[in-house]
């Protein structure tokens, strides 16, 4: 039996380690902080999956409002533990995204995800999602 539910603080040691399965470094008390941040802020969701009471999968998902689009809710990171997949339960993080979505009346769910995962995107295709682009992403470092 899979259960989803809320992200709380108590999570960030098994958010921690799921976070490196997707191959980004992570600590607990860093995790710890995000989590905070993260259910502190209005137009963000995260949630976790369990079996057995044990922390197998989540999900970090967030509204998203830019001018060329309708706002949409994009998924920020989803991750199940390497044990635990192909069971359904990415699916049931996304059902659950999709449910937090439809609370603000979004009527798209993205998701981003790197070119070398081709697993997820057989897995994000097979869960319903099109592929609609592919895209570069830059990155600049601020300076304080």
């Amino acid at each position: 039996m899979i259960e989803i539910r809320k992200m709380g603080l108590g999570d960030a040691a098994a958010v921690a380690n799921l976070t490196e399965q997707l191959g980004y470094p992570a600590n607990v008390n860093k995790t710890l902080q995000r989590i905070k941040l993260m259910a502190n802020i209005a137009g963000n969701c995260i949630f976790v999956a369990l079996a057995n009471e044990q922390v197998v999968g989540w999900t970090h998902a967030f509204y998203t409002v830019r001018i060329e689009s309708d706002p949409f809710v994009e998924i920020g990171a989803l991750v199940v533990d390497a044990a635990h997949r192909n069971k359904q339960i990415g699916k049931k993080l996304i059902l659950q995204v999709i449910e937090w979505a439809r609370e603000t009346n979004v009527q798209m769910l993205k998701v981003r995800c790197n070119v070398i995962r081709t697993e997820s995107h057989v897995f994000y295709e097979r869960t319903g999602f099109n592929l609609s682009k592919s895209q570069k992403i830059f990155e600049m470092k601020i300076l304080s």
